[in-house]
């Protein structure tokens, strides 16, 4: 009798479990009721309300899956609407909109620049909590607004965010930008001096020959931002998840140093000849290592930067300079030293002197080696940061001048 009801009650539990697996998830929703946001836009609204821009895959384009779109279809559909927080927002845009917004595939989340200097720390605890977002979009700030960037066409990309992803990514294969997400910025804005950064991107006017035009130039609301492209090089910086100020190009290429992503750096070397004539010689910056190091002594603390880097001779060398000669590759290494020190001393000017933001990792650097020294100096970082010493050591040495070892130009002249 008791094996009868175990096996009747084994049973029962198949079959429940049974249905329950059959049974699906209950809150799915079907792919084709769903529109897929790639691009997040948010700048500062009226009256203290934030204004959402998503940049969404058009149903007509996606329905397909890679499938182009018909003549006349745009890739990608821009909605804009303003709310007193996130959800408000987006609960005002799907009011609108025939399917459910999906942010699961977010490439990128764009900061306008009145609103990331007012504070981001709100936007950015609202996408947390989403079960949607997974911490890994791009964060993103824009030198105007938000919503003019998801508006611009990306070349050679018919959907614009993706194209921006695939620039980030790339960007971490190239010294151009550091690219971050939202778990690295979080991450940073909560170390010990509370300080991260993002690209900052410029939208400028293309050249002639490179406008857009035909479908691509009616697809935007104002027809001026098809005429712009977008630029990377210059970085944000924040602190207490506020944007303090902006550094430069080669301020941001001194930042990549500090961070040890010195792969793809590029250096135009001037070099001059014994008749006074002047040339110049590009190279890059193949594999490196750059490292801080804090110094105690006399109850002063200093920071030791120093780096070892390679680099590879790209452009072809001015008539008249020897590449076979070590002396001359001495000197050339020399400089690109002088040139990258300098960027570094200039990134640290703009930290200490113009930002009062310690945005190249001294107190994170010092935190790790020394806790204990990191606390007695924390309440009053702030006010030694700006005066903190520092040195640069920089070592390079040329590994490869390539196959040419002369001006092709030059080569035809000695055939």
């Amino acid at each position: 009798m008791k094996v009868r009801n175990l096996t009747f009650a084994g049973i029962i539990v198949l079959l429940f479990m049974s249905i329950t697996l059959i049974s699906g998830c209950w809150d799915s929703t079907e792919p084709d009721n769903l529109a897929t946001v790639l691009g997040i836009g948010m700048d500062q609204g009226n009256e203290g309300e934030i204004q959402l821009t998503l940049q969404i895959i058009s149903p007509a384009s996606s329905k397909g899956g890679d499938q182009e779109p018909q003549p006349g279809q745009q890739p990608v559909i821009v909605l804009s609407a303003e709310g007193k927080s996130l959800e408000d927002a987006i609960k005002k845009l799907q009011k609108d909109f025939p399917r459910r917004l999906y942010f699961a595939h977010a490439k990128i989340i764009v900061f306008g620049r009145k609103l990331a200097a007012f504070g981001i720390d709100t936007e950015l605890d609202d996408l947390y909590r989403g079960r949607e977002f997974r911490g890994l979009d791009w964060i993103i700030v824009a030198d105007n607004t938000a919503r003019e960037v998801l508006q611009t066409k990306v070349d050679t990309e018919k959907l614009p965010a993706k194209g921006i992803d695939d620039m980030m990514t790339e960007f971490k294969k190239v010294a151009v930008s550091y690219p971050i997400n939202v778990n690295e910025f979080l991450l940073r804005s909560k170390n010990p001096a509370r300080a991260s950064f993002a690209p900052l991107v410029r939208l400028e006017a293309r050249e002639s020959g490179q406008q857009l035009g035909g479908d691509q130039a009616k697809s935007n609301e104002d027809k001026s931002v098809n005429q712009k492209k977008l630029t990377f090089g210059k970085t944000a910086v924040f602190r207490n998840y506020h944007l303090v100020g902006t550094i430069t190009t080669e301020e941001t290429s001194g930042l990549l140093l500090l961070l040890n992503q010195l792969t793809g750096e590029v250096v135009q070397v001037p070099v001059r000849f014994a008749g006074g004539s002047e040339g110049e010689i590009s190279l890059r910056i193949v594999k490196g290592r750059t490292r801080i190091s804090p110094v105690s002594s006399d109850e002063q603390i200093k920071f030791e930067i120093s780096g070892y880097a390679e680099a590879e001779i790209t452009g072809s060398p001015p008539v008249g300079l020897d590449l076979t000669d070590p002396a001359e590759l001495q000197k050339i290494a020399a400089q690109v030293e002088q040139i990258l020190t300098q960027r570094v001393e200039a990134t640290l000017t703009r930290a200490q002197q113009n930002l009062d933001t310690d945005f190249v990792g001294f107190a994170d650097t010092l935190n790790r080696s020394n806790p204990t020294q990191w606390q007695e100096l924390k309440p009053d970082w702030d006010k030694k940061f700006p005066d903190v010493p520092y040195s640069i050591n920089l070592s390079i040495r040329i590994s490869n001048i390539g196959k040419v070892q002369q001006p092709t130009t030059e080569l035809e002249r000695g055939d």
